[in-house]
C-alpha cells in the first residue's frame, strides 16, 4: 500500500502483483480495482479484463470460475505454495 493525501486527509492506495502470471490489481476506489493482465501469460483474461475497472465481487466470482476449471486455477501453473505478491506500484 502507498499513503497519499487528499486535502490533508491520508488515504492508502493498494496494489497487488502476482509473481506467477504478472497480473496487477490497482485500487482505484473503495472495493474497485483496475486489472492489468499480461497478454502472454493469460490471453483469455487479457481479452476479458485488461485495463477494466472491476469490483471485488467480480474478483470473487472470477476466482471461483478459475478454480472450477479443471479443479485448479488456469492462470498459472499449479504449485504447492501460493505465489508471492509484491506491493510496489512501479
Amino acid at each position: 500500500s502507498r499513503q497519499e493525501r487528499s486535502f490533508g486527509i491520508p488515504r492508502a492506495r493498494h496494489s497487488v502483483r502476482c509473481s506467477e502470471c504478472r497480473s496487477v490489481l490497482r485500487e482505484v476506489s473503495d472495493h474497485r480495482w483496475r486489472y492489468a493482465v499480461d497478454p502472454i501469460a493469460n490471453p483469455d483474461l487479457y481479452q476479458r479484463f485488461n485495463g477494466k475497472i472491476i469490483d471485488e465481487q467480480t474478483l470473487i466470482e472470477l476466482s471461483h470460475e478459475l478454480t472450477h476449471n479443471n479443479g485448479q486455477r488456469s492462470t498459472a501453473p499449479a504449485h504447492s505454495t501460493p505465489p508471492d505478491f509484491v506491493d510496489d506500484d512501479t
